[in-house]
């Protein structure tokens, strides 16, 4: 059964030690979101933001689903910990200067994901302070500049981590609405956490390419490159595969073309 969207102007209203998690179908919120019903035995909200123009948001959607009927299988308990998820069109969530004025000022001096303009946005117009953002660890190479700086603001507590206050750069707050409860964790960390605590396979049924075809993971976007060279591979079928490997070759074609062209027109000169 897929969630229902909620209204624009409704305000999510917490119980007592109710997690409030945005979970988008994805591996990291999915390994939060199964560690705090199973093993925490805590209830969790959880938002998903709904962009029409996402490709992966009916997958997303289905994966969620999927998890959701096998954990009321395999724990009702778990499952009756779990909220019905509230969905929230990030077309309808309302214009904040402010916040849009920091997220260019920081977009200015790092390469930050237009996300991080509508999450803040989204968590201000609800009065939102805690919400869980899942923001894990490459195990292969550093981080992303603006998640290594956020790193050098965060303090952690026994639920991850979350910005200090006060903030020595301003342009950091957009980043404060946000507990990172996954920060110091890699994927190949969070599989075998769920594997020790008997999740791993519904971990598994997570979603996390952008560009699927015919159903399937692509194996050329951005997640599934992650995938690829993670540990990850088997969760990508055989043409996902194949086209990863043709699309490494051809990266690695169009850099050495230039540079071939640039020593012909060396050699050519007088």
């Amino acid at each position: 059964m897929y969630p229902t969207l909620s209204s624009s102007t409704e305000v999510p209203n917490p119980e007592a030690e109710e997690t409030r998690l945005l979970w988008s179908g994805g591996f990291d919120s999915t390994f939060r979101l199964l560690s705090l019903v199973l093993r925490e035995k805590r209830a969790v909200q959880p938002f998903y933001l709904l962009e029409h123009q996402r490709r992966s948001t009916l997958h997303e959607l289905a994966a969620m689903d999927v998890i959701r009927r096998k954990l009321g299988a395999r724990s009702p308990e778990a499952a009756g910990l779990l909220r019905p998820t509230r969905v929230f069109l990030v077309s309808e969530i309302a214009p904040h200067p402010e916040i849009t004025h920091r997220f260019q000022a920081l977009a200015r001096r790092f390469r930050v994901g237009p996300q991080f303009e509508w999450l803040p946005r989204f968590a201000a117009q609800h009065g939102c302070t805690d919400l869980e953002l899942s923001i894990e660890k490459n195990a292969l190479r550093p981080r992303e500049p603006v998640f290594a700086y956020l790193g050098e603001f965060l303090e952690r507590d026994a639920d991850g981590a979350r910005l200090r206050s006060p903030l020595a750069d301003p342009d950091m707050l957009i980043f404060q609405p946000f507990r990172y409860p996954v920060y110091d964790l890699t994927k190949l960390e969070m599989l075998r956490q769920a594997g020790e605590a008997g999740f791993r396979d519904l971990l598994l049924d997570s979603w996390f390419c952008h560009r699927p075809r015919a159903g399937r993971p692509c194996g050329t976007c951005h997640p599934c490159v992650d995938a690829m060279e993670e540990g990850f591979s088997f969760r990508l079928p055989r043409p996902a595969r194949f086209r990863y490997r043709m699309n490494r070759i051809w990266r690695r074609a169009k850099a050495v073309i230039p540079a071939q062209r640039f020593l012909r027109q060396i050699r050519a000169r007088p």
